[in-house]
């Protein structure tokens, strides 16, 4: 498998899942603010980069469905788009995690 094909898996694929998970554990389990104020942003471009991904892939299947050859800037949009997504993914997760993990550590100032 190559990275390509994971980034695929884990963008475009897991986007959808991932974020929505994520967003939904942040907002059940009420962290700090922080992580809301970085996690929405974080679920846009996630979301974004997947609508990109998915958008593009439409036109370059219409012009291969009609015989025509596919417009290399297209293929470079869609890989951005998978690697975004990816990344995305990636930082909505550690934002989870760093959100619960510091929502579970006790205060250690007396109060």
């Amino acid at each position: 498998m190559s990275p390509l094909d994971l980034a695929f898996l884990v963008g475009p694929l897991g986007a959808p899942i991932i974020g929505i998970l994520v967003m939904v554990a942040l907002v059940v389990a009420r962290p700090t603010t922080w992580a809301l104020w970085t996690g929405t942003p974080l679920f846009g471009l996630t979301a974004a980069a997947w609508l990109t991904y998915w958008f593009m892939w439409g036109r370059a299947f219409d012009r291969v469905d009609a015989e025509l050859d596919p417009i290399a800037s297209s293929e470079v949009a869609m890989n951005a788009a998978i690697w975004t997504c990816v990344a995305g993914c990636i930082a909505l997760a550690v934002t989870a995690v760093s959100a619960f993990g510091s929502a579970r550590r006790p205060r250690t100032d007396g109060h």
